[in-house]
């Protein structure tokens, strides 16, 4: 797996390592999807200190967790129970918290309040939290400037599409039961798919258990302290005509629990992209952004609309409505 260095972006990057930034970026996402980075500027303080709040909220008692429990219907803020969302048929042995940008001056159906708990129950922990999407949503700009170079652009070309991206990204904390000898086949940590949106980074803990499908196999995807999991989504690889790989991955159960941090950031809600390239890449793959995710399986619309005519924002609330389930 490729590990890109965000660092030269932080300043004035020479034209070399401009060229070395979007070459790294454009093998791996024109290969696996998968990248790690490093001169992220996320200390290894506050990754022990974010898993730590994570570790925090999961311990809670049940009925504390259950106390902000999201709302169906696309918008998700706050505690997903176990079997409470899935890709697929399959029970995934997860729960998971999801909280949003803090201070938003857009009104969308991705926008919102963030369902915290109360204070006395996590002192700080709400602060912790948003001080990280901050960090995560910057580290996000840096990478779509190297997208951006990666695809043959100037360094600023796809941000004039993210200019309020933060407000509408996602940060989603999962905690992963362990496998137990009574779960089957009909279990997984997390179904097989491949994101919907643009880019997706991950923090995870050592314990593994993502995989990735390559080459007709599931192959493991490293943990590796200190780097930071980048993954392109089916919006921005249908943007550029499959220039860009979305990665079918999943995460399998272990004997272990497996902590992990998911930023999903995302363009404005009401962007609408033409596309990047045009003709060069091949629309082969499969793409989740495309399915009907609810439990009928059936095709979705989405599939015969064209991204340039329909805004963002419209595909990921329904995309996060399909995958929820009744019930839990």
């Amino acid at each position: 797996f490729k590990v890109v260095d965000l660092s030269p972006l932080n300043s004035e990057a020479s034209s070399h390592e401009k060229a070395k930034i979007a070459e790294d970026i454009k093998e791996a996402c024109s290969t696996l999807g998968f990248f790690f980075v490093k001169g992220h500027g996320l200390s290894r303080q506050a990754q022990e200190k974010i898993m730590t709040a994570s570790k925090d909220f999961f311990s809670l008692p049940l009925h504390q967790k259950e106390s902000v429990r999201i709302v169906p219907g696309g918008f998700t803020r706050g505690y997903i129970g176990l079997g409470a969302e899935s890709g697929s048929n399959q029970l995934e042995v997860k729960e998971a918290f999801s909280y949003g940008y803090p201070h938003t001056t857009s009104f969308n159906s991705l926008t919102g309040p963030n369902n915290w708990p109360e204070p006395h129950v996590l002192s700080g922990w709400r602060e912790t939290l948003e001080e990280f999407f901050g960090k995560m949503a910057d580290i996000s700009k840096l990478i779509v400037k190297g997208l951006s170079l990666a695809l043959g652009k100037d360094a600023e070309f796809l941000e004039k599409f993210t200019t309020k991206g933060d407000e509408i990204s996602l940060m989603r904390f999962i905690h992963y039961l362990p496998q137990n000898n009574s779960q089957d086949e009909s279990s997984i940590g997390s179904s097989p798919h491949t994101d919907w949106g643009f880019i997706t980074l991950i923090l995870q803990d050592m314990c593994g258990g993502l995989q990735l499908y390559s080459d007709g196999k599931w192959i493991d995807i490293p943990a590796v302290e200190d780097l930071l999991l980048v993954n392109c989504g089916d919006y921005l690889s249908v943007l550029t005509h499959g220039e860009v790989s979305s990665p079918l991955h999943r995460v399998v159960l272990g004997p272990t629990e497996r902590y992990s941090m998911v930023f999903f950031y995302y363009p404005n809600y009401e962007a609408k992209i033409e596309p990047i390239c045009k003709g060069n890449g091949r629309l082969s793959q499969e793409y989740s952004l495309f399915a009907n995710q609810e439990e009928s399986q059936e095709r979705s619309i989405a599939a015969a609309l064209e991204l340039s005519q329909v805004p963002f924002g419209e595909y990921i609330t329904q995309k996060w409505a399909q995958v929820q389930r009744k019930g839990y």
